[in-house]
């Protein structure tokens, strides 16, 4: 993660990451977007994935859905594309350490829009939460997968 594939949250001088804060009602956007006319190899001709983590438990809300988003500029608020959704996830749900990736439905190219990156769609009021968020070309879930039989040594 650096400062520039983070979508959701910043970096201090120091290297720390802050997640974004999640409150209110309705419709949040992330405070970064990602340009994708700029020159960077981010998943080039393959899938896009937006990997994020909670790092504050999301308070007084009912619901929250983390979306990867495009759209035509960078504030993320014109012709806005929706590229992958997580649904709905309970506030219970939402606490510090849980992570999510999600999958772009289309490949770098085939997005069309010049600007990717998050969107939270708050469902009753949140009073409290943060969540860092980062595009990437690969899922990072916070899980490990071994195929069948595999030995842990």
């Amino acid at each position: 993660v650096d400062s520039q594939t983070l979508v959701s949250g910043s970096i201090n001088s120091s290297n720390v990451l802050s997640g974004q804060n999640i409150t209110g009602t309705g419709q949040l956007q992330s405070n970064n977007a990602i340009d994708l006319t700029r020159p960077r190899n981010i998943a080039l001709g393959r899938t896009l994935y937006m990997n994020w983590q909670v790092q504050e438990a999301v308070v007084g809300a009912t619901n929250v859905e983390v979306q990867i988003i495009a759209a035509d500029n960078a504030a993320l608020t014109t012709n806005v594309q929706v590229l992958g959704a997580t649904g709905n996830i309970a506030v219970a749900g939402l606490t510090p350490g849980v992570r999510g990736s999600l999958a772009a439905a289309v490949r770098t190219a085939d997005i069309g829009r010049r600007y990717v990156g998050a969107r939270y769609v708050i469902s009753g009021t949140a009073t409290a939460g943060r969540i860092l968020a980062h595009i990437s070309h690969e899922a990072t879930d916070g899980l490990v997968h071994y195929p069948a039989g595999a030995q842990i040594l």
